[in-house]
């Protein structure tokens, strides 16, 4: 009777495939915003500033694309690293990755890590100076929604995600954040505004959290009685 689609995008994936839906309903993800939460006094996790991203080392999450996008801006910001929590079993992409830091001399500046802790993923978002995902839409794979914008977001952190994604749901371009090309130029450019202005990112930071709280479980949760039920 009804098909839960958790995205926009993901309906119009689903529809380019030539598959027709009925009774289809827009049911995002959900995020807890009781666990991920802005921390007072803000509890830094590591001594440098950092730009995250929290995903699996996969090339639908474009980090073939994000560190070069860093690598246009690390001149600029030479205290800043890139953090990049994620598991590594994917191995050649991972050492395609680390191919690529090579060449582009960032060995220094980006950092690797995976089998982090809950908890202390709370604290990278909270430290981060800005979240950073730019997926790559493929014809076998798509990133549906991208909660880890929300779980950033929540924690008062600004976002970046790139359009054609499911990132297109979490982010209001100029209010949370910023929606990208797919083009390491583009990416640094919406970096490089909220690195340099700390009134702009205090308020992306703000209203990261107003958004994530509107996909709060309890309300999405109201969503899915809706959809399913009415």
């Amino acid at each position: 009777k009804k098909v839960l689609v958790v995205s926009e995008f993901t309906k119009r994936q689903i529809e380019k495939s030539g598959l027709k839906l009925k009774g289809e309903a827009i049911v995002p993800v959900g995020v807890d915003t009781n666990f991920f939460h802005r921390l007072y006094p803000e509890e830094k996790i590591v001594s440098y500033p950092f730009v995250l991203t929290v995903g699996a080392l996969k090339p639908r999450k474009g980090y073939h694309v994000s560190i070069p996008a860093f690598k246009i801006i690390a001149e600029e910001f030479p205290d800043l690293k890139y953090v990049i929590i994620g598991n590594q079993s994917m191995t050649s992409y991972y050492n395609e990755l680390k191919e690529t830091v090579s060449r582009l001399e960032l060995n220094d500046r980006i950092v690797f890590l995976e089998n982090i802790s809950d908890n202390d993923i709370l604290k990278y978002y909270n430290s981060a100076e800005l979240f950073v995902m730019t997926s790559i839409t493929e014809p076998d794979t798509v990133e549906g929604f991208g909660m880890v914008y929300l779980e950033a977001g929540a924690c008062g952190t600004p976002v970046v995600g790139a359009y054609n994604t499911g990132a297109e749901a979490a982010i209001s371009d100029g209010v949370n954040g910023f929606l990208v090309k797919h083009e390491p130029t583009d990416i640094a450019n919406a970096m490089r505004k909220i690195l340099s202005d700390k009134n702009l990112a205090g308020d992306l930071g703000a209203n990261g959290i107003k958004r994530a709280k509107e996909f709060d479980w309890a309300n999405i949760i109201k969503l899915y009685e809706e959809s399913i039920f009415i």
